[in-house]
């Protein structure tokens, strides 16, 4: 395992079966707002669905308008899909090989990912939560499109474009402020 500064999108690696208009997905126990299924109710933990996407297959929005990849902090805290309990350490470490999300190198996978919150812009440690990207520039952040091109986010993209450039498949329509 080692700390990683950028992460996948779950929505496009680990359940392309979920969007803002289709709720659907491949596990019973997983929604739009926790993708993953994880619940800190449950005695077991939930297994964490895994997808290949391929090309002219799962990207119906088009590849310049799904987010691959974003930026990530490596050190956060986890929440427990949403629970409002004391944060355990967390963060994001490629070759993770639990179920959480709680090291996964991956956002929006977990509750509250669909709060409202886009992204973080640079936040201290002890608001900074794994659910979400990070950034530590000012104002906006960098990521990777399924198109291979890089584009900067601007925090004044509206959620609703947001949670869209997420689903790759959700037959949504891009605002202009994207």
């Amino acid at each position: 395992m080692g700390a990683c500064s950028y992460a996948c999108n779950y929505l496009v690696f680990g359940n392309a079966y979920l969007s803002s208009t289709n709720t659907s997905s491949v596990s019973s126990i997983a929604s739009f707002s926790n993708p993953s299924g994880w619940s800190p109710q449950t005695s077991s933990t939930a297994i964490a669905p895994g997808f290949t996407p391929k090309l002219g297959a799962t990207f119906n929005d088009g590849t310049a308008n799904t987010i691959l990849f974003g930026e990530k902090f490596a050190t956060c805290n986890w929440y427990q899909a949403g629970s409002t309990t004391t944060p355990t350490p967390g963060g994001n470490l490629w070759a993770w090989d639990g179920n959480t999300a709680q090291y996964a190198p991956a956002f929006a996978m977990e509750s509250p990912w669909n709060d409202g919150t886009k992204f973080q812009l640079a936040p201290s440690s002890i608001v900074c939560n794994a659910a979400y990207a990070q950034t530590g520039h000012s104002g906006a952040m960098v990521v990777a499109m399924a198109d291979a091109s890089a584009r900067t986010v601007q925090t004044s993209i509206t959620f609703s474009t947001w949670q869209f450039v997420l689903t790759p498949n959700g037959n949504e329509i891009v605002g202009t402020d994207f």
